[in-house]
Formats: structure tokens, sequence, C-alpha cells
């Protein structure tokens, strides 16, 4: 890599960085284009040569997230952690991403922006195969019922998604409290398990 390529990726990481940093700390809605130009300490010209609109930025940062976020759970889930920890790790991160994710803006860009949509669903396969190791791991031990398939399980995770999408504006604040995102992925997730026989 030369020098000059070198630079142009040191920016871009940097604007991601910066990006990242700001949309965590007060959501994508309440973060300016111009505010991460300029904390990033490159003009906003600079910036939508690397990310064409805000929407894009803001896709990146959230892949870029989910990315680091899936080698971190695939290390979690393949460890031998006992299982309900694995489950309390998956629901410590959904209080992550919740932080970091506003879902009534990443779904308005998933409808507005076909590009965007179909890289996310990579990345959303990679989970629904995360999920069928910890569920098939659950019905072993007896803490899922081993009746239940993994077309059910999927249909119940997809059922909760499609209802935080329909609902995403009156749960942004919900999710910006932290016990509050973590009393609903407990629900979600320990709402399926059962003391093993």
């Amino acid at each position: 890599m030369d020098k000059r390529q070198l630079r142009t990726q040191t920016k871009r990481e940097n604007i991601l960085r910066v990006a990242r940093a700001l949309f965590t700390a007060r959501g994508v809605q309440q973060v300016s284009v111009d505010e991460i130009a300029a904390q990033a300490n490159v003009s906003k010209v600079t910036l939508y040569k690397y990310f064409g609109s805000k929407d894009e930025l803001y896709a990146e940062v959230v892949n870029q997230f989910m990315a680091e976020t899936l080698v971190s759970t695939e290390a979690v889930f393949h460890s031998d952690a006992p299982f309900l920890d694995k489950l309390k790790f998956a629901v410590q991160l959904q209080g992550s991403l919740s932080r970091l994710v506003s879902y009534s803006y990443l779904f308005d860009v998933w409808e507005k922006r076909a590009d965007i949509a179909s890289s996310m669903a990579v990345t959303m396969q990679q989970v629904r195969g995360l999920m069928l190791t910890i569920f098939e791991e659950g019905k072993r031990l007896g803490y899922i019922d081993a009746h239940l398939s993994f077309e059910m399980l999927n249909l119940y995770a997809e059922i909760f998604r499609e209802g935080m999408k329909a609902k995403s504006i009156d749960l942004e604040s919900t999710l910006a409290d932290k016990e509050a995102v973590e009393t609903l992925m407990n629900l979600y997730f320990f709402g399926i398990i059962r003391q093993p026989c």
C-alpha cells in the first residue's frame, strides 16, 4: 500500500470512528454530517467522497459494528462457557447494539436503499447461523424444548424483529434505557427457556 492509499484508508477509518462515537453517544438523528466532518478534521466534501450520504455512512458504521460483533459472538458461542452465560452475553450484546442502532432510522434506510438492505441481509444470514448454533446447544442441553423446530424458533425471532420494526419509533426511548433493553432481551431469550430435566 502506498502513502496515498494509506492516507485515504486512515481518513476513511477516522470518519467511521468519529461517526460511530457520535451516533452511539447521541443517536443518528441528532448528529449532523457537518458535525462528523468537523470532528474528523475533514471537509464535508471529503466525507461525501468516501460516503455518498449520511445513510451510507450510518449503514457502514452499523455493518462494521455487526462484523466485529459477529466475531466476538462466534468466539463466545463456540466456547466452553455455560449455555446460560452465552445467552446472557447475547442479552448484553443487544444492549450495546441498541445504543448504536436507531431501529426506526435503520429500517427507513433499508426501505429506501436496496443496496444497503442487501449488504445487511448477508450479516443477518450470519446472525441466523449463530442463532441456530445456540438454539441447537440449548436443545441438546435441555434448556429449549427439543420439539421446537429451527423454523419455529426462527419465526419467533422474526416476529420479534418485525415487532421491533413496527414499534421502532415508540421504542426509541425504551432502547435508550439500558435496563429496559436488558428486560426486553431477557423476555426474548429467557421466555423460551425452561429448566433442564
